[in-house]
């Protein structure tokens, strides 16, 4: 299993989220993490440490699907900050950098869960009604059904090689769970 996906499951269970929605409100918990739309954003999303916490900004001129899935790929990129000079090659993926790439394919499986859309995509296969179950775009639930093989690939995470040793949010920090 890539690390990106065992974080995205791992994210999932902290957060106590088993259904299909994944709400990002959960997290305003996060402590040290704060989430801001603003106005004057000239990309999608963008994170960074300032006063004294993460700082993740979204454009308000972003769609709300399109919010979700950039709150989650600029966590990956939090969550990867301190290592990512020993998890990222980036001679690789030049175009559009690798980091990117995972920082999106962490955001799809957090929203999206391998297991969850193999059940729904064997009971209905109309990806219009999958993109309502999951709360996201039908582009979203087409490049997930390709990255996990059951659709025509379009394009999937790189199978370069990744740190050995995993990355995933460790257990013992399960005491930092929040109830919502």
């Amino acid at each position: 299993m890539h690390p990106a996906r065992a974080q995205a499951e791992r994210l999932r269970e902290i957060l106590g989220v088993t259904d299909h929605y994944f709400p990002t409100r959960l997290l305003d918990n996060v402590p040290h993490l704060r989430i801001e739309v603003v106005d004057d954003l000239p990309a999608s999303g963008a994170s960074f440490w300032g006063q004294g916490s993460w700082q993740i900004h979204v454009a308000a001129t972003e769609p709300w699907l399109a919010h979700r899935l950039t709150i989650l790929h600029e966590l990956k990129h939090i969550i990867d900050h301190p290592r990512q000079s020993d998890v990222y090659d980036e001679r690789a993926f030049v175009a559009y950098g690798e980091r990117e790439l995972i920082a999106d394919y962490f955001a799809g499986c957090v929203l999206v869960p391998d297991a969850l859309l193999r059940k729904e995509y064997r009971q209905t296969p109309d990806f219009q009604k999958l993109a309502a179950v999951f709360s996201v775009s039908e582009r979203r639930i087409r490049h997930r059904l390709s990255e996990i093989g059951l659709v025509d690939s379009l394009h999937s995470i790189p199978r370069r090689s990744y740190p050995t040793g995993d990355y995933v949010i460790p257990a013992e920090r399960e005491s930092e769970r929040r109830t919502v």
